[in-house]
């Protein structure tokens, strides 16, 4: 991951980023408020798919009552923090 964000970083300098202010020119940086760096967002609806066995299957949409069971194979349209560690785990990928 770092060696490709190096050349990502590498190839953005010669097409563009020489054209921006010093400030701005990390991809990492937090520079003028505004965060280079997206991050997920867990209340946002996501396309998953089991693709592992799962000892514990239960899913738990935070914040509520709500729960589902994952099954390998099946795809399920969900917020993201319901699935998040399993994603983490490997035993859920997003599609």
């Amino acid at each position: 991951m770092k060696s490709h964000l190096g050349l990502l970083n590498s190839h953005f300098l010669a097409s563009f980023l020489r054209g921006f202010p010093e400030q701005l020119r990390r991809l990492d940086d937090k520079a003028g408020g505004i965060s280079m760096v997206e991050e997920p967002d867990l209340d946002g609806a996501v396309f998953c798919k089991v693709v592992k066995d799962i000892e514990d299957n239960i899913a738990r949409i935070p914040g509520t009552d709500a729960e589902f069971k994952l099954t390998k194979g099946d795809v399920y349209v969900v917020r993201y923090s319901a699935v998040r560690e399993f994603i983490l785990r490997g035993e859920v990928e997003l599609i």
